[in-house]
This record gives C-alpha cells, sequence and structure tokens, in this order.
C-alpha cells in the first residue's frame, strides 16, 4: 500500500460519498509542524499531503494545515497566537471563512460544537478549550491541564478534541506542564510505560553535566527529555516547576543519583 493508493482510495470514497471531512487526519497530523519548523510553506504542503492520505476534502487539509501552522508557531514563538496570524494567509474568501469559525469558537464553550466528528467543529472545540480556559496567574503552565479537561467535557468525540487541543497545548507549554499522574498511566509499543519511552535511546540527545561530560541516564525519567539532574543544563526556558519535577524524578529513579544519595550517608 502506498500514498497514492490511499489518497486514490479517499478520492473514491469522497466522489461516492461526500463525505470525507471528518476530523481524523487533523488529530494525526500535529507532528508534521516539527519536521518543517523552518519552512512554513513546505508544511503547509506536507499537512495538505498527510490529511488527503485518508481525507480527501479540503477543508480537512486546511484544517491540518492551519492548526500545524498554530503549532509550529507555538514551539518557535512561545504563543497561542499562531492559529490567527495563520487565516489571513489563505485565499480571501476561505480566510473571510475561518476568521468566523474561529470568533464562533473564541464564543462559545466546547460543547457549542457538537458535531464534532466534522473537522471543522472539532477543531472549534479545541480552539474554544484553549481560548476560553484562562491561563493561571502563578503557575501558566497548568493551563494544559485546564484546557484539555474542558475539551473533554465539551461532550461528543472527546478523545479527538483533546488530542487535537493537545498538539498546540503541548507545543505552547511543553512536556513538563503534562501532570504527573497522567505522564504515569500511559503505555506505548512495545509494552512500555512512560519511563521507557522516554529512555529509548532515540527519545533524546546525550546529555550532559556542568562540566559538559557526557552523563549515562539509562534508568532516569525527565518528563521534559531533556536531563533530570540538578546539575543538568536544562532549556533557560524551561519552568521552575518542569526542574522540580526533573529533579524530584531523577532522585527517585537515577542509578546515579540514588548511587551519590548513597554515598553521602
Amino acid at each position: 500500500m502506498t500514498g497514492e493508493s490511499l489518497s486514490a482510495a479517499a478520492t473514491r470514497l469522497h466522489e461516492a460519498t461526500g463525505m470525507t471531512a471528518g476530523n481524523g487526519s487533523l488529530t494525526r497530523t500535529a507532528p508534521v509542524a516539527l519536521a518543517y519548523l523552518n519552512d512554513p510553506q513546505a508544511l503547509v504542503r506536507a499537512a495538505h499531503d498527510v490529511s488527503s492520505l485518508t481525507h480527501h476534502d479540503s477543508e480537512a487539509g486546511e484544517a491540518c494545515a492551519l492548526w500545524c501552522l498554530a503549532i509550529r508557531h507555538a514551539v518557535l514563538h512561545g504563543t497561542l497566537d499562531g492559529l490567527r496570524l495563520a487565516v489571513p494567509d489563505l485565499p480571501t474568501a476561505r480566510a473571510r471563512v475561518w476568521s468566523t469559525r474561529l470568533v464562533k469558537a473564541e464564543a462559545g464553550p466546547p460543547s457549542t460544537f457538537d458535531r464534532n466528528g466534522w473537522v471543522v467543529q472539532a477543531l472549534q472545540g479545541a480552539w474554544s478549550a484553549i481560548t476560553r480556559t484562562p491561563i493561571p496567574a502563578r503557575s501558566p503552565e497548568r493551563h494544559l491541564q485546564l484546557a484539555l479537561e474542558a475539551a473533554v467535557r465539551g461532550g461528543g468525540d472527546t478523545d479527538t478534541v483533546a488530542a487535537i487541543a493537545g498538539g498546540l497545548l503541548g507545543a505552547r507549554w511543553g512536556a513538563g506542564a503534562i501532570p504527573e499522574g497522567w505522564i504515569y498511566l500511559l503505555y506505548g509499543w512495545p509494552n512500555m510505560n512512560a519511563t521507557d519511552l522516554s529512555t529509548r535511546p532515540s527519545a533524546s540527545p546525550a546529555l550532559t553535566d556542568s562540566h559538559g561530560a557526557q552523563i549515562d541516564h539509562s534508568n532516569a525519567f525527565c518528563v521534559r527529555r531533556t536531563g533530570p539532574c540538578a546539575g543538568m543544563r536544562l532549556p533557560a526556558a524551561t519552568s521552575g516547576l518542569a526542574r522540580r519535577r526533573c529533579q524530584r524524578g531523577c532522585r527517585r529513579n537515577c542509578s546515579n543519583h540514588r548511587s551519590q544519595d548513597d554515598e553521602s550517608r
């Protein structure tokens, strides 16, 4: 099976039913943004191509491209306004359509969009949850948790709407904003939990201590995947909460820290 054969099948389905604007492609295209951070034009093309593998309708492709541009903007600039900034780049008529849709999303709760199996209302439900959930002043990273809870409480196709919202929220707030209780429940193939997934050799670059020496953290767990030790070089933008979680998680799971603790006793 090839991309061409998948797209052809999606086209035939669209021609037969006119119904290929479901929310599935929007759920899975978020990683496209990470592959094209330096090329927004290529990002748009790739998002449309990935969407068309299963969803021929142009509405699905537009939604995927817009959401991926928003994710790209959040990664590069640390704000959630990328979706609004992307809309004017559409053809004039389509820009008006999407601008109206976003206004409606910002005006009503996620439950307003009860036809969220449709890609448009799935995006509106996710955007509603994100924009209508206040960002806590003291712990702004909690916005991720609160907005995702709002997306789920909107009803309907809740797992999909929350997954869509999570792609953008994660790009904005980072993995350190994910509640630890959620992470500990995470499992992946083959028979891996969050700790296993985060410590796979390909999951992160080599880690170094404050002197530049590489450290073996084969047993470590870091919610940011950037190195949990107190002596690690975490990104400057890493929040205090994320740093504490990294240090706490490493104390609990890292063989290096365990051995250091034993020596200090």
